[in-house]
């Protein structure tokens, strides 16, 4: 494991390295070919943040433990917070049972309202 995370620590500082080697070497003087360096500056610092996140994707991928108690955390211990804290705000809510009135002109007949309101 430790192995494969030098190699993918090295394999993701090279190319911003080199690019940063190559941006202080040359001029540049045309936009096009400007913007295909950013673009590939972009590339290459992209990788070379990657190398940051990369020891957790690598413990998922590899440790089983790690795994297990990731999803634990995230799941057992997190959810069901969240699931005590939205049940907590949603019990002192009113919703209102509305019946609506309306006056039928053709037919003459009329529909009474009742408002009242019932707690969920």
């Amino acid at each position: 494991m430790a192995l494969f995370q030098v190699a993918f620590i090295v394999f993701a500082s090279v190319p911003f390295g080199v690019y940063t080697i190559y941006d202080l070497i040359t001029i540049v003087t045309n936009a096009e070919v400007a913007a295909q360096r950013r673009l590939i500056g972009t590339i290459a610092a992209l990788l070379y943040y990657e190398q940051f996140a990369s020891p957790f994707y690598i413990f998922c991928c590899v440790s089983k433990r790690f795994r297990k108690q990731l999803i634990y955390v995230l799941f057992k211990i997190h959810v069901n917070w969240m699931q005590k804290v939205w049940n907590r705000v949603n019990h002192n809510r009113i919703a209102p049972n509305l019946e609506m009135t309306s006056v039928d002109d053709i037919g003459g007949t009329r529909i009474v309202s009742k408002d009242s309101c019932v707690a969920l």
